[in-house]
Formats: C-alpha cells, sequence, structure tokens
C-alpha cells in the first residue's frame, strides 16, 4: 500500500504542477505556487464548477494546461446556464480509451488471459451522442478493435433515442448482440423500447424470415415464457447478452 500511494502523490504532484502554472488554476491561486500536496490542501478551497465556468464555458484553451482535442457536454443542474462543458486532451482521451477496454476484456475473463472479445461482436448503441461523454464510448473503442455497434455509429447520431433502440434490436435478429453499455435508467428504457417493438400485433411474418433461426427460436421461446410469467418481452428474454456495462446514474 505505501508503494501504491507514494505513485498516486507523485501522479497527483505532477498535476499540481501543470495545474499551477496556467491561466485556470491562477484564477484560483492568486500568485501562489504550491509545491507538494501539503502546500496544495493549505492554499486551495473546495471549489466548484462555477468558480472556473467562466473559462470552461468560452472554451479558453490557453488557459488550460494541455491543449484540448474535444469538449465534452453534461447538464448543469442548478447552474446559472443550462450546460457544462469540460476539455479534453489527446492524454485524457488515451487514458479514456485504455479504461473502456480494460472493462470490455476484465468483464468477460474467467482466468489470467482468457477473455471474450472479438472484432465480430456487436454492441448496442444505447448512447447519447457526442458532444456527450457517452459519445467517445465508440471512437475510443474504435481505436482498438473494431467492434461493430447497431445501428452503426454515423447513422445512430441523427437518430432519436427511440429510433436507434428499435432499429438495434430489429438489427440484432438478424447479427446478435454481444454488449450493452449505459446507464441503469437508459437499460430500463431500452426494454421498454423493445416491449413496444414486440408488443401490439407483434413483429411481423416478412420481418421474421429475414432472422436468424436461432433468433427466431429464442423470440418463440420468449413469448412462451411471458405468457406465462410477464407482460412484455425484455431483452433478457431472448438476447444472451456476453455483458451488459452499466455506469453513472439516472
Amino acid at each position: 500500500m505505501d508503494g501504491y500511494m507514494k505513485i498516486q502523490k507523485r501522479l497527483m504532484e505532477e498535476q499540481i504542477r501543470l495545474w499551477s502554472n496556467c491561466g485556470l488554476g491562477q484564477s484560483i491561486l492568486k500568485g501562489k505556487h504550491p509545491r507538494n500536496l501539503d502546500e496544495f490542501r493549505k492554499m486551495v478551497p473546495l471549489t466548484e464548477y462555477e468558480d472556473y465556468a467562466d473559462i470552461l464555458l468560452t472554451k479558453q484553451p490557453d488557459m488550460l494546461p494541455g491543449n484540448p482535442v474535444i469538449w465534452i457536454q453534461t447538464t448543469w443542474e442548478g447552474g446559472k446556464h443550462p450546460i457544462k462543458v469540460a476539455p479534453y486532451t489527446r492524454s485524457m482521451l488515451d487514458t479514456y480509451r485504455n479504461n473502456v477496454t480494460a472493462c470490455l476484456i476484465l468483464s468477460t475473463s474467467r482466468k489470467k488471459g482468457s477473455f471474450d472479445v472479438a472484432s465480430t461482436d456487436k454492441f448496442l448503441y444505447a448512447l447519447a451522442p457526442l458532444p456527450y461523454a457517452t459519445g467517445l464510448f465508440p471512437l475510443a473503442l474504435g481505436e482498438e478493435i473494431d467492434i461493430e455497434f447497431l445501428p452503426a455509429v454515423k447513422d445512430a447520431v441523427n437518430m432519436s433515442f427511440s429510433e436507434r433502440n428499435k432499429l438495434g434490436f430489429k438489427m440484432a435478429m438478424k447479427k446478435d448482440l454481444g454488449f450493452f453499455f449505459g446507464l441503469g435508467s437508459v437499460a430500463y428504457a431500452v426494454s421498454l423500447s423493445l416491449s413496444s417493438l414486440t408488443g401490439g400485433r407483434g413483429i411481423q411474418l416478412s420481418s421474421l424470415l429475414k432472422c436468424r433461426p436461432h433468433m427466431i427460436f429464442r423470440l418463440i421461446q420468449a413469448k412462451c415464457r411471458c405468457k406465462k410469467r410477464e407482460p412484455a418481452i425484455t431483452s433478457k428474454g431472448f438476447i444472451p447478452f456476453k455483458r451488459v456495462h452499466g455506469s453513472g446514474y439516472g
């Protein structure tokens, strides 16, 4: 543990030096330059996004410790503006890519050196596109492994959330789905989209004939189970995801 904390302290002090020497840091430090973690704790008060908003919302790269490659957007509840923006440098994107790839590998691992991820796998595109942070997910994965998203990213970004889900599941009936990534609330909304897709008059015979035989069999099984126990079909009923990845809150 001591060795681990020593590394963490060194990395933190590297970040402190970078932050202290940029305009954003000096907007808080007012000419001070902490030399170590203890001095940083004494000099810097607890801050909120509002303390940096004037610089970040106007996207001033010359005030930052690194050159941003992209600006990510999210909502700002209770703030003066409807959104918050955050700069991502190339090194931050590299870290993001490494983290999502590691999550993908670890989630399918059963023992050391054994994992089940392939370029033939399919991901349901149940993500908010750029400029939201989840829009980075397919781009980051694409730098490591060419996993297919259903629907394709270039098409999905121009669709509504409901349209993406419905088309994604229709495509899954022909291609299978391996992975899902999203908020817990999004996973629930996705299941509702599937219910509406398979509810009412059900799936048309012409559409069913385009599906893979094993998917037709799973759908029939799911329909039978639903008649006994559940009011509607869910993705769990007939799409055996390799892994479902959840993040954040919602």
